[in-house]
């Protein structure tokens, strides 16, 4: 009987303790790797946009406003980017600076300087001379941009022996600089030091190619034009200079749609000084 008992108790503390043994843990293997990837499309990102070379760009300045109405409103109603060159004290100045500026276009000070020859040639009122001290080359600059205060830059009138001199030259330009204007060296001599030494001084600044209108023929003049966009196809940029003539609008009239179609920007003057 005890040893029945003894079994009975012994069967069920084996059985309880097969009962609460944790079950085994089932073997753990690898994730089963695809047997071969799933070939993968290279997806070629889209072409960059192209960006478009920029055009070759001409200016075309016309010197010696403010003398008259009549022809900057003919210029005026052509539509063309065109900078206008005023010179000081004339009787239609401020006048044409502030009609000028109004319809959008660029105004510079087209500063009167001492031709070689000033007897035959009279550069205007507020003529800069070689003879003049610094003080009054300095105070003259000042009056000339105090009275015309839509300028954004500046170029000679005649100067063909101001603009050799070097220390003249430096004296303007230093007062250009500081005033914050750009200098177009309109290169009425070959051996101006103008446009190189406002470049050596860091004042922003351009040089002329063509004149356009030194013959006063129509066609004479649409050649120059012509000429000037050659020009600037080949080097990237030019500047024109034209003056209120009558020819001279002629041919910018006859010849705007050519100059628009002719792969160049017409461009104010003040984009091409550096």
């Amino acid at each position: 009987m005890a040893a029945a008992l003894f079994l009975l108790i012994g069967g069920g503390l084996l059985v309880s303790t097969f009962l609460l043994r944790e079950p085994p843990t089932p073997p753990q293997h690898e994730p089963r790797q695809r047997e071969r990837a799933a070939a993968v499309t290279p997806v070629t990102p889209p072409p960059a946009p192209e960006k478009k070379k920029p055009l070759p760009r001409l200016a075309i300045v016309i010197d010696d406003v403010g003398v008259s109405k009549a022809p900057i409103k003919k210029l005026l109603a052509l539509r063309m980017p065109l900078t206008f060159a005023i010179l000081p004290r004339q009787r239609y100045s401020t006048e044409l600076a502030n009609v000028i500026n109004e319809a959008g276009y660029e105004v510079i000070i087209h500063i009167p300087m001492e031709p070689e020859d000033i007897n035959g040639n009279n550069p205007g009122k507020g003529a800069l001379l070689l003879a003049q001290s610094d003080d009054t080359i300095r105070k003259e600059i000042k009056t000339m941009i105090r009275e015309m205060p839509h300028a954004v830059g500046t170029s000679n009138h005649m100067g063909s022996r101001f603009t050799k001199d070097y220390d003249k030259m430096h004296t303007v330009l230093e007062e250009i600089k500081n005033s914050g204007l750009y200098f177009l060296d309109s290169r009425t001599t070959a051996d101006s030091v103008a446009f190189k030494l406002a470049q050596q001084m860091g004042v922003k600044s351009s040089s002329r190619r063509i004149f356009i209108d030194n013959k006063l023929d129509t066609q004479a003049i649409k050649n120059e034009l012509r000429r000037a966009i050659r020009y600037a196809l080949s080097q990237g940029e030019a500047i024109a200079i034209g003056h209120p003539h009558k020819q001279t609008i002629a041919a910018l009239a006859e010849m705007k749609e050519a100059m628009e179609n002719a792969g160049i920007e017409l461009v104010p003057a003040s984009s091409l000084a550096r």
